[in-house]
C-alpha cells in the first residue's frame, strides 16, 4: 500500500502571485484536482524564493510582473537552484520578449491568464515531468523573437527614450552623442523591429515587452 501511495504522490505545487483575487482563484482551481496539492502562497519574488527553499515543490506557478524582486528576477534565481525548479508562468503578458526572457531564465512553461483550466492543468504536469509546455500561440511568438536580431544596449538604450517622446536632438544631448549618431541607431531600431517610424516602433516595442511603457 505504501509503495501504492508514492506512485501516485500528488504534484506539489508553490503559488506566487501579487494580486489575492488571482492568486486566491487559482489555488482554488488547482485544489479540484487529485493529483495536485497547493503547498505554499507567495505574494512576491522574494517570498517565493524563501517558500521554495522551505518547501521544495515540484512545480512553481508565478506572474511574471510583481513588486521586488519580481516574477523574472526570481525566476533567473530558481533557475540556478539544484536542481533547478520547474516554473510556470502564468501571466496577463504575451509580448514575444517577455516569453524569450522568461524562458532565457528557466521557465519551463508559459501561459496567459485568458489560458483555459485543461491547458493549466496540462501544463503544471508536463512541466512536474521536466519537459515544456507552450501553446501554440506562446511557442510561435518564441521562434520569432529567437530569429530576430537583438537590439544592443544603446539601442535599447535610444529605444527607451523614443517612447517617452524625445526627438533625436534631445536623446543625442541626454546620451552625449551626436544626433548623426542617434539617427543611425534609430535606424538600425526600425529595421530590427520591421518597422517604418517611430510611432509604430515604440508600440511594437511596448507589444513585445522590450519597453514596460512610456
Amino acid at each position: 500500500m505504501m509503495m501504492q501511495a508514492q506512485a501516485h504522490a500528488p504534484v506539489r505545487i508553490l503559488v506566487v502571485e501579487d494580486n489575492l483575487l488571482t492568486r486566491s482563484g487559482s489555488v482554488m482551481l488547482l485544489s479540484t484536482q487529485e493529483d495536485f496539492e497547493v503547498v505554499g502562497e507567495g505574494t512576491n519574488g522574494e517570498e517565493g524564493l524563501a517558500l521554495y527553499a522551505a518547501l521544495r515543490p515540484d512545480v512553481v506557478l508565478a506572474d511574471l510582473r510583481m513588486p521586488g524582486l519580481g516574477g523574472l528576477g526570481m525566476i533567473e534565481a530558481l533557475g540556478r537552484a539544484t536542481p533547478p525548479a520547474r516554473i510556470v508562468v502564468l501571466t496577463h503578458y504575451d509580448g514575444d520578449e517577455d516569453i524569450f526572457a522568461s524562458v532565457r531564465a528557466g521557465a519551463l512553461g508559459y501561459l496567459t491568464k485568458e489560458t483555459g483550466r485543461q491547458d493549466l492543468f496540462e501544463a503544471i504536469r508536463t512541466v512536474a515531468r521536466g519537459e515544456r509546455f507552450m501553446p501554440h500561440s506562446i511557442s510561435s511568438k518564441l521562434a520569432q523573437r529567437v530569429a530576430r536580431p537583438e537590439l544592443t544596449p544603446r539601442e535599447q538604450e535610444v529605444l527607451e527614450r523614443m517612447a517617452t517622446g524625445k526627438s533625436n536632438r534631445d536623446i543625442a544631448a541626454g546620451m552625449s552623442l551626436s544626433e548623426k549618431t542617434v539617427t543611425m541607431y534609430v535606424s538600425h531600431i526600425l529595421q530590427k523591429l520591421g518597422v517604418k517610424s517611430r510611432t509604430e516602433a515604440v508600440l511594437a516595442a511596448m507589444q513585445r515587452g522590450l519597453i514596460k511603457g512610456a
